[in-house]
């Protein structure tokens, strides 16, 4: 690790916010409980969809129909990861940002969100040119696996944080 982040790192740490989420004894426990309800939303919305598109799960019920329940979700739990997860970082950031997991969890939730962004850049094409297929093409699938894959590799990275 460089010596400009871990120096950022610790500035970060010294700020009152930052001692306050060390210093209440009850905040980092509830941030962690708020970060695996984040977590549960995001990660079970997600499988949600991507095993429809696999074709596992629930293939009578129509994929946009899904998509509109679910995605809600998907973005309130990812809020929830991303604030709670934050807060937690900037309480113990020269930690975390030590940890060789670190880079991996957020490498992961980059790709992850590239590969979303492509899923979603397709599905709309395909609503505006009226080439909306009933069943998943190949390459709809493999994102759909791709998406497992990836988020799950988060939630490793994420737990290893504490361990490596």
């Amino acid at each position: 690790m460089s010596d400009w982040l871990l120096e950022a790192a610790r500035t970060l740490e010294a700020t009152d916010f930052a001692i306050a989420i060390r210093m209440v004894p009850w905040l980092y426990p509830v941030l962690e409980t708020v970060h695996l309800i984040g977590i549960s939303l995001l990660f079970g919305s997600i499988i949600a969809l991507d095993l429809r598109i696999l074709g596992v799960a629930r293939t009578s019920l129509p994929f946009e129909a899904i998509m509109r329940f679910l995605v809600p979700f998907a973005w309130v739990g990812f809020a929830c990861a991303a604030l709670s997860g934050l807060t937690m970082f900037i309480g113990i950031a020269s930690t975390i940002t030590q940890s060789a997991a670190t880079p991996w969890k957020f490498a992961l939730i980059g790709v992850a969100g590239i590969n979303m962004l492509i899923f979603h850049a397709d599905k709309k094409r395909q609503r505006l040119t009226g080439t909306a297929l009933k069943a998943p093409t190949l390459p709809q699938k493999l994102s759909a696996l791709a998406s497992i894959l990836l988020w799950l590799g988060v939630i490793f990275a994420g737990r290893m944080i504490a361990y490596v």
